[in-house]
Order: structure tokens, then C-alpha cells, then sequence
């Protein structure tokens, strides 16, 4: 400021240069550590392959009948999704989804029900929901209380399942048909 005041500008100048660019290398150099001190991670695209072969697999598996077979690999997608992609990231949902139906075929309802309930708040956060991911978690969490006797809140999850499928143009799938005889058990079950 004396420099500017004293009607010296070019050495004022010159001074906060000089301050910017010891600035900017301090900078360099704090941000090189801490680059240095961050794990080296696989790559954003061999990670969303890998997440897709695992759930993949965990699905097959899954179809196939082999819940614990298919849980270790839900496991294992879930937790390298998790280190590696955000929440809002698709295969990580999927791996969600995936874990949460690998626990409810192994009979872990409340651990499968508290990751559908979840996974259904990340996909209704969303701006526009995928409609398949969030009618698969509204079908997984009313079987999940259709198994906990909770009729009420089953029934009212399938039912906006139906709907959503309907109105997403999806009601013509195998899921469909299986939300509807979900809801048929809800129905029979309260008799």
C-alpha cells in the first residue's frame, strides 16, 4: 500500500506478483501431498464394470436360487460401489438392490427391509426416478412387510408399485404380474 500511496505502481505491482506467485506454489505444493496421501483408486469406468459384472452375477445367482452364493457377490459389489461411485450413481443403486434382495432371500428381513427403505429414499430423491429400480424397491420392501404381517403399509407399497408400472407403460412385464400376486397374498393374508 506505501508503494501504491508513494505513486511507485509498477513496484507495487511487481511486490503482488511476486506475493501471488509464492502463493500459488504454496498451493502446488499442498495440494501435490495430499495427492500423494490419497490411495490410488481404479478408474470410474473399471469400476462400474466390475459393479455391473458382480450384480450381474449376484443376479443370476439370485434367479438360480442360491441366495448365499449370491449375497457374498451383492456384498462385494455393494461395498466396491460404495468406495468408488456416489449414491446417485446407477450401478450403485443397483448394488443396493441387489444386496437388500440377497439378505431377503437369506431370510435377513430386517437387515433387506432397512436397505430397501434406503434405497427407496435415494430413488424418490431423485428428479426423475428410474421407474424400474423404484418399483422393484417398493415391490422388495412390501414383501418385506407382508412378511413382518404388516398388511397395511404391504399393501400400500404394492399398490403404488401397480400404479407406477401402469403409468410407466410397464405393466405388460413379468414384474407386473408379480407385484399383482404380491398384492393377492396382501389381500388373502388379511382374510
Amino acid at each position: 500500500i506505501r508503494l501504491l500511496v508513494e505513486s511507485r505502481s509498477s513496484e507495487a505491482r511487481d511486490l503482488l506478483d511476486s506475493c501471488a506467485d509464492a502463493v500459488d506454489d504454496l498451493l502446488e505444493a499442498q495440494l501435490a501431498r495430499a495427492m500423494r496421501s490419497v490411495p490410488q483408486s481404479i478408474s470410474d469406468t473399471q469400476t462400474r464394470a466390475r459393479v455391473y459384472q458382480l450384480n450381474h452375477a449376484t443376479t443370476q445367482l439370485l434367479t438360480q436360487g442360491q441366495p448365499r452364493e449370491a449375497l457374498t457377490l451383492a456384498i462385494e459389489a455393494y461395498e466396491l460401489a460404495g468406495q468408488h461411485l456416489t449414491q446417485d450413481a446407477h450401478p450403485f443403486r443397483v448394488s443396493l438392490y441387489n444386496l437388500a434382495a440377497a439378505r431377503w432371500r437369506a431370510h435377513e428381513y430386517d437387515v433387506a427391509g432397512s436397505l430397501f427403505s434406503r434405497l427407496l429414499a435415494l430413488v424418490r430423491g431423485e428428479m426423475t426416478p428410474d421407474p424400474e429400480l423404484l418399483t422393484a424397491t417398493l415391490n422388495g420392501l412390501g414383501l418385506i412387510r407382508l412378511e413382518e404381517g404388516d398388511y397395511s403399509s404391504a399393501e400400500t407399497l404394492l399398490d403404488e408399485a401397480r400404479h407406477l408400472m401402469q403409468k410407466a407403460g410397464l405393466h405388460g412385464r413379468p414384474d407386473y404380474a408379480e407385484v399383482l400376486g404380491n398384492l393377492a397374498e396382501v389381500y388373502r393374508e388379511r382374510q
